[in-house]
């Protein structure tokens, strides 16, 4: 049974409740001597040392020990009939017709009084404490505010009682009957068999767990680790001590906040995620507790693969030398959409696994930062990183290139394959879909074999590399055209990623933004600043090129800004520049038009109308005179005579 410590408010309590626990016959109870309420805490942490399972306490002390303790904490409350009494007793000692009585205190140490004042004919104003962390001042300040109310009589405990004394206002101290005492043994009781059944749960829970031959790990609800079995504790090192009562995002970062929250918010599961924890490579699982609708917690399970070796400082200063190596994290793609933070948190799973990943986004996106940040997630971050533009070569190049020439006849004509130098890495293959049909075979022998196979040689090499493959949208398309391997698609797209172009995420474009700017302000050594304007107009611009277009225009401004401060003005022009509108006209020609798209909307109707402002002005939707100030803002008017 539980063990229950009860710490009196008061001396004169003791005797009186030692009656109350020898009337109900209860023998896991400790009674505790009393201490004032600055000693409450130690008192309590001294009880639990003792081996208190629960602790029963009232007012300030309750809240004290509360804060400060791990275990139940039972608060004493006055019961509505010891209330009575001394309000009763209040009226004979004043002997007034209508008294006025200060209740000062916790909220958490009276009972439901709102009926006194009809029932015992006195006004009654309550001075209640919620805030335990400025316990006794607080209740000084509250008493003062009974005093400076001028009310007959102050009700409350030791430090209520003891500034009313200093004032010369009458008082009396809360102290408990049997009545009171008696409840909150109760209620400590039936706290001690729920917690009696949870130990015994947790026994049974511990033995399962024990006699498991994976990692098993119980969390509660909110993610903090509360049981551990032995395999937790001799394959990766964690001792109970260390991490019980630990979120398990300290321990691993298999699972990210937003992982976290599916299970233990949504009641969504985890299934064969590869991590890595102190070097050993497992696949691990996270799956809610349910409590009916209600989620409890988790169960993380993870079973072991391999371990991994650490890579040598002489091989590892090669990769660095030979550029084969990942700059970017996850910290980069630090972003406010919602859509990027879903692919970031998609891609930190993904860095657990070893199976092939296929980004698709459109040229000029996060692609490569995604993919060096999933390598230096996983298991393979101390291993080469290799990227690939496939485009940049074709044919007998291109699969020299990827996969390497054998040359015989002329042995000094060989080459070594780019994949091969990937081994124990990864290879990022940026726009995978101009690949060779020849190449497209190769690659499906490396996803499913594990082999590399060289031109000019017919005998297979093991290679131990991850592939990670990016290509634009259309993909799909290509496949069901047959211009692009079916099966090799299917192998490639074992895990796959969407990025959002960037004009589908405004919010994100001014952190680009900044980013630019300081790259080339710092650069060229001019310091540029961007009006509100300015950045709202960037927001509303169409980046087709995505970050290459963004980049590009952002060295264009810092090179060619007139002023410090660049304005939405200045913007308009340059982006119009950089960016004309081309549109196609009735003759074979193609008309480019070097204005904002408004401006390309009011040309085209200005030509459909011939020049009639009324009419543009309606299918506009604006006034002629509105329409006139837009002709005149971007030059227009000479063309139409109008």
């Amino acid at each position: 049974m539980a063990n229950i410590a009860y710490l009196l408010p008061s001396m004169e309590m003791e005797e009186l409740a030692q009656k109350v626990i020898d009337k109900m016959g209860i023998r896991n109870v400790t009674i505790l001597e009393y201490v004032p309420s600055g000693h409450a805490i130690e008192r309590g942490r001294e009880a639990v040392r003792n081996g208190a399972d629960i602790i029963v306490a009232r007012g300030l002390q309750a809240s004290q020990i509360k804060r400060s303790n791990t275990v139940p904490v039972v608060e004493m409350m006055m019961t509505g009939q010891e209330m009575g009494l001394l309000v009763e007793k209040g009226k004979k000692m004043l002997k007034k017709e209508h008294p006025v009585f200060g209740i000062v205190g916790y909220a958490n140490m009276f009972s439901n009084m709102d009926y006194f004042d009809e029932i015992y004919g006195v006004t009654i104003k309550y001075y209640y404490v919620w805030d335990s962390y400025n316990g006794i001042e607080s209740l000084k300040e509250r008493a003062r505010e009974a005093v400076n109310d001028q009310v007959d009589l102050i009700i409350g405990g030791e430090v209520a009682v003891t500034q009313a004394q200093e004032s010369g206002i009458p008082c009396l101290f809360v102290a408990a009957t049997e009545d009171s005492i008696r409840e909150g043994l109760r209620v400590a009781q039936r706290v001690a068999y729920a917690s009696d059944l949870e130990k015994a749960n947790t026994a049974e829970l511990k033995t399962l767990l024990d006699n498991s031959f994976g990692v098993l790990v119980k969390l509660d609800s909110k993610g903090k680790v509360v049981i551990i079995n032995h395999v937790a504790e001799s394959l990766l090192g964690w001792h109970p001590q260390e991490v019980i009562g630990r979120p398990i995002a300290e321990l691993t970062d298999a699972f990210d906040e937003y992982a976290l929250q599916s299970v233990l918010a949504e009641g969504k599961e985890i299934y064969s995620v590869y991590i890595c924890i102190n070097k050993v490579s497992m696949v691990a699982n996270l799956s809610p507790i349910k409590a009916g609708v209600e989620i409890t917690g988790a169960i993380f399970s993870c079973q072991e693969v391999k371990r991994l070796e650490e890579m040598g400082v002489t091989a590892r200063r090669e990769l660095y030398q030979q550029g084969y190596f990942a700059k970017a994290n996850f910290d980069v793609l630090d972003s406010s959409s919602e859509m990027a933070q879903s692919a970031v948190a998609m891609a930190r799973l993904y860095a657990q696994s070893d199976a092939p990943i296929l980004i698709c986004s459109e040229s000029g996106n996060e692609q490569e930062l995604f993919a060096q940040s999933i390598h230096n997630a996983g298991d393979r971050k101390n291993g080469p990183y290799v990227s690939v533009g496939c485009a940049q070569s074709l044919g007998d190049e291109q699969l020299n290139t990827l996969f390497g020439l054998i040359d015989r006849i002329q042995p000094q004509n060989s080459r070594k394959g780019i994949i091969s130098s990937a081994h124990g890495g990864t290879i990022f293959l940026n726009g995978v879909e101009y690949l060779s049909p020849s190449c497209q075979y190769r690659l499906l022998c490396l996803l499913k074999d594990g082999v590399v196979i060289s031109d000019g040689e017919q005998r297979p090499l093991p290679v131990d590399v991850r592939v990670i493959a990016c290509a634009g949208n259309d993909l799909p398309v290509l496949v069901q055209n047959g211009e692009f391997s079916k099966e090799l698609f299917y192998a490639l797209n074992s895990l796959y990623l969407d990025i959002p172009p960037l004009r589908e995420r405004p919010e994100d474009i001014l952190m680009w933004v900044e980013r630019y700017m300081k790259l080339f302000c710092d650069r060229y050594k001019r310091y540029i600043s961007l009006t509100a304007g300015a950045k709202k107009k960037l927001q509303s611009c169409m980046w087709e090129g995505n970050l290459n277009q963004l980049s590009s225009f952002f060295e264009r401004i810092v090179l060619t800004a007139p002023h410090r401060s660049v304005d939405e003005n200045f913007i308009d022009h340059l982006y119009c520049q950089m960016y004309p509108i081309i549109r196609p006209v009735k003759t074979s020609a193609v008309s480019v038009i070097y204005k904002d798209p408004e401006a390309a909307v009011i040309s085209e109707l200005l030509e459909k109308y011939k020049g009639s402002r009324t009419d543009v002005a309606r299918e506009l939707g604006i006034s002629t005179t509105t329409l006139w100030r837009k002709i005149k803002k971007y030059d227009i008017a000479n063309k139409y005579k109008i």
